[in-house]
């Protein structure tokens, strides 16, 4: 019987959904699951999501930008329990529509709204590339961040004189600093085999707090020499770049099982 490709392999999971479904994935090839979440999601109050929502539909928007699936779920239900759900959609497939990411191109489709613009790489800048060809002056743009605003993307609509509306329906937050400082000390001390990334700001929590406990360099060295790293797609592989991270496996398709896949046949051919 041959050997499972993640036999014995202790696998690090930062994420917050769908947990079971990938711990199983784990241990379907033989390895450890570690749950490790590394975000909290806090969604705005009712009121402050329900007051945007309203605005988005009786204001005229003409260009909608996405930043994350979550945040066009949580839109969309809030649409549902306000009887506005038709109207929302609507006003979608009446405006232009930009995003960032297989997750908001897979949301939108699910409510029948095509992309007029998509990044070409996962990533902020490669959204920002393909909407430089369009006049953006003057024109009324509801751009859905979430938490913190993508400095990048918001400079790009001020210079090109847009008139931004931001929308906020939800932030995530660190973990309690317990996770933070557990994950952080099995991985210098080479407890585990990998860590997998399924989204940017559990990257950029970790690093944050090595860097505050004065460990930043040991993080680095202890990934670069005995830790594998696997991001979901390109924006978190980008995020774990900028972090100093340059072994990063990716798969082929941005999903969290692929990604599991692409891990698993790179350890076992290691």
């Amino acid at each position: 019987m041959s050997r499972k490709k993640l036999a014995d392999k202790r696998i690090v999971l930062t994420g917050t959904r769908k947990l079971e479904e990938m711990s199983k994935l784990v241990e379907k090839q033989g390895g450890i699951p570690l749950i490790r979440s590394l975000s909290t999601t806090i969604f705005y109050d009712d009121i402050d999501i329900k007051t945007q929502l309203f605005r988005t539909i009786h204001e005229n928007i003409d260009w909608f930008i996405f930043t994350t699936g979550v945040g066009i779920n949580q839109l969309y239900q809030t649409a549902q329990q306000m009887g506005l759900k038709n109207e929302w959609i609507q006003k979608l497939k009446e405006a232009k529509v930009a995003g960032r990411g297989y997750k908001v191109a897979h949301a939108l489709k699910k409510l029948g709204v095509e992309l007029t613009v998509r990044d070409e790489d996962g990533t902020t800048n490669g959204l920002i590339r393909p909407l430089e060809s369009y006049p953006l002056q003057g024109q009324k743009i509801a751009l859905q961040l979430y938490g913190e605003s993508s400095l990048s993307l918001v400079e790009f609509l001020q210079q090109k004189e847009a008139n931004l509306f931001e929308i906020l329906p939800y932030q995530q937050i660190p973990p309690n600093e317990e996770i933070l400082e557990t994950l952080l000390q099995e991985i210098l001390n080479q407890e585990i085999d990998a860590v997998t990334f399924t989204s940017g700001t559990p990257v950029q929590f970790l690093f944050k707090y090595a860097r505050e406990k004065g460990l930043s360099s040991e993080l680095q060295k202890a990934i670069s020499s005995h830790v594998v790293i696997a991001a979901v797609g390109k924006y978190t592989a980008d995020c774990l770049r900028k972090e100093g991270v340059e072994q990063i496996v990716t798969p082929e398709e941005e999903k969290m099982g692929s990604m599991i896949v692409a891990l698993a046949n790179h350890l076992s051919s290691r």
